[in-house]
Formats: structure tokens, C-alpha cells, sequence
């Protein structure tokens, strides 16, 4: 298990379990796996992270390309402040889309994981001279399709989102009659 130092000390720190279905796309070629991280000024920057890819122990992790990248840098800078980075994912043919927020743990430039991740790396990209992996830990996991996210801010909102609004559009009509 992981250690993670968090307000002074050092914690084991145990990923927040993944969903099969995010699992299961973090291996398929074509579900877009984006990154974000956040500056020193805190603007965000996103970025697509092919690599990314669910270890056995519940963490993630990527290869970073380029070592002097603005990636890498807003890594560094979020695992020294312990700064949180956002991971979503989206895959179309199965409609399935997930946000992971995690803290930056660990940068390895040796090992089995860096060495199965070149290997993925080069059958992408063969000209690509990585910089290391960076492994992240996940603290939160939120399944973002549509169908679900509206349940969860319906049930959130008390009372129900559709009474807050005062506007009434056909949107609103079709979902809920005419007021």
C-alpha cells in the first residue's frame, strides 16, 4: 500500500476502488484518457494521456514524454503541495465516462511498472524517448454519464433541481409536463 505524506506525517494512503467498467476502458484503444493538473497560479492545464493505465494495487499511472513539459512540471508542483489532478475519461462505444481525482505519489524512471509502460509506450509510439511514470493515487471516482449525474444532483438538491429553476423551457416540459 501506498505512503503518502498529507499534513505533516506519513499516512498509508489506500486508492479508492475502481469500477470494473473504468478498468475495462483504461485498456480499450479508444477511450480519450485526459489529464489535468493545475499551475503555480492555479489555471488549469489538460492534456491527453494515452497511456494511462490501472495497476494491480489500485493506483494509476502515465508516461510522461517530455521531462521539461508544462505536464511535468504542474506534476512535480502538485505532488510537492499535495494538490490534487483530475483524470477523465470518455469511451463512445460504450458511453462510459469517469472523473478520478487523485494525488501525485510517486515519479519512477526504473522498475516493472516503468518497464511494462515503455513497452506500451513504444508499440504506440516507437520514436518517443520517455521521461518517467508518474503514479497517482485515487481519492474520488465519479461516473459522469448523463443518466447518472442527473439522478445524483436530483437526489443532492433538496428539494429536487427542478424547483430551484424558475425559468421553464421545453426541456422542462418535456421532462416534467407543463407547470
Amino acid at each position: 500500500m501506498p505512503k503518502v505524506i498529507k499534513q505533516g506525517g506519513v499516512v498509508d494512503k489506500k486508492p479508492v476502488a475502481l469500477p470494473e467498467a473504468l478498468s475495462s476502458d483504461l485498456l480499450h484503444a479508444k477511450t480519450t484518457k485526459t489529464l489535468t493538473t493545475v499551475d503555480e497560479k492555479g489555471i488549469p492545464h489538460t492534456v491527453h494521456k494515452h497511456s494511462i493505465k490501472a495497476l494491480d494495487d489500485g493506483c494509476l499511472a502515465y508516461m510522461e514524454f517530455l521531462e521539461g513539459s508544462q505536464t511535468s512540471k504542474n506534476m512535480l508542483r502538485n505532488h510537492w503541495d499535495k494538490t490534487l489532478v483530475s483524470i477523465t475519461t470518455f469511451n463512445a462505444e460504450s458511453g462510459n465516462s469517469f472523473q478520478i481525482k487523485g494525488l501525485a505519489y510517486k515519479y519512477v524512471v526504473q522498475g516493472p511498472i516503468w518497464d511494462d509502460l515503455l513497452r506500451l509506450t513504444w508499440e504506440m509510439m516507437p520514436k518517443v524517448e520517455p521521461a518517467g511514470v508518474w503514479i497517482i493515487i485515487p481519492e474520488e471516482v465519479r461516473n459522469e454519464e448523463y443518466e447518472k449525474r442527473f439522478k445524483e444532483e436530483d437526489e443532492r438538491l433538496k428539494p429536487s433541481h427542478r424547483q430551484w429553476f424558475t425559468y421553464k423551457d421545453r426541456s422542462y416540459s418535456r421532462r416534467y409536463g407543463t407547470p
